[in-house]
């Protein structure tokens, strides 16, 4: 992307363990690690052909690991979520593993109704949506602000992010009139 506009911005942060991505991390680790029990159990029941059949499975052991760590660890556990400004769009992304990135939401800036910071001050403006989308690190971010505009369909929707001082300027640039940002950013 190119930088040298004012008006662009580009962030990423990954998702934490916490919550029910926490039980993810944990079920993939007791996975693998069943997998591996499971392995010293097959060679030890099987304990007159146990070397011949380590000699034969090990090959397929670390290859089975592999690829449960590419379809499961990196859905569920190794995720980050990234957004860019640009040309008057905000789009938000899902990276997997560092290496897909899916475009999950797109929007026009102007069109949200209200950009603020996640404050006590705004929280029925938050709370009470109907289609919520997060997209930071933790919910305990100090950096998170959230933009709020209304769906075809009547809905309210909320988009929570974490938010820099560059993300700040350009959507101050794109919808100065909804911006509220009363607290600085530690980005």
């Amino acid at each position: 992307m190119n930088s040298s506009n004012g008006n662009m911005a580009e962030y990423t942060v990954e998702r934490k363990a916490s919550g029910k991505y926490l039980k993810y991390k944990i079920g993939c680790i007791a996975l693998y690690a069943a997998i591996v029990l499971a392995y010293f159990c097959t060679t030890v029941a099987l304990s007159s052909y146990g070397v011949w059949v380590a000699i034969v499975i090990i090959p397929f052991v670390p290859l089975f690991i592999m690829l449960l760590r590419h379809y499961v660890w990196n859905r569920y556990v190794n995720v980050e979520y990234k957004y860019e400004i640009a040309s008057a769009y905000i789009y938000f992304y899902e990276v997997y593993g560092k290496q897909r990135e899916n475009k999950v939401y797109e929007r026009l800036i102007s069109e949200f109704d209200l950009i603020a910071p996640v404050e006590d001050a705004y929280r029925d403006k938050y709370e009470n949506a109907d289609i919520i989308r997060d997209f930071r690190g933790t919910e305990k971010t100090p950096d998170a602000y959230f933009m709020m505009a209304m769906e075809e369909d009547g809905k309210k929707s909320v988009v929570f992010f974490e938010a820099t001082e560059k993300t700040l300027k350009a959507l101050k640039y794109y919808n100065s009139q909804n911006l509220v940002a009363t607290k600085k950013t530690t980005r």
